[in-house]
């Protein structure tokens, strides 16, 4: 996931840069391995992987337990309205807890556009060159410390409302074993 990642979102962002050149992905793939190697398409995946296992993690965990408490005493059986209902329920809470703060460590709104544009913090750093000494942890907390914790929450309403949709989908799929 990491490499393709690195490669959509650099191609995406180099039509944004000072030059205007826009690179296609092989171009991106051949200049990103004649810099740095293979590790440089893995580079900054930390938080990516880190962020992705919170999410199903706090997802199947949230479902479970909802799924559970909907469950009436002596019952094996859920009806097809409580089980969407804690699917809905389990991902919103994912889109609060996890969803969006890992979004946001990943992503920064420019201020011209932020409900349309977003900017890969990792992958952009990387395709600047910009040396981040102390790697990923250290571009995090440089992140809250200068626009606030708060920060890591912008965008929490779409993405509450694009995980409400997926997550009803979610809710029927996670029951139907």
């Amino acid at each position: 996931m990491q490499p393709t990642e690195f490669i959509k979102t650099t191609s995406q962002l180099s039509a944004k840069s000072a030059t205007g050149v826009k690179l296609g992905p092989l171009d991106v793939v051949r200049s990103t391995f004649a810099d740095r190697g293979v590790t440089g398409f893995y580079r900054g995946c930390g938080p990516v992987v880190a962020g992705n296992a919170l999410k199903a993690g706090t997802r199947f965990l949230t479902y479970e337990t909802i799924r559970d408490l909907l469950r009436t005493p002596g019952s094996d059986t859920l009806s097809p309205v409580s089980n969407l209902f804690a699917g809905i329920a389990a991902g919103c809470i994912e889109s609060v807890v996890a969803v969006t703060p890992s979004e946001a460590i990943k992503c920064v709104a420019k201020p011209r556009f932020r409900a349309l544009t977003r900017r890969t913090r990792l992958i952009e750093s990387q395709r600047a060159g910009l040396a981040t000494s102390g790697g990923s942890m250290a571009m995090i907390g440089s992140a809250i410390r200068t626009e606030g914790f708060l920060s890591l929450y912008r965008g929490l309403v779409p993405t509450v409302r694009y995980n409400l949709a997926t997550s009803a989908q979610g809710g029927i799929r996670l029951t139907c074993r």
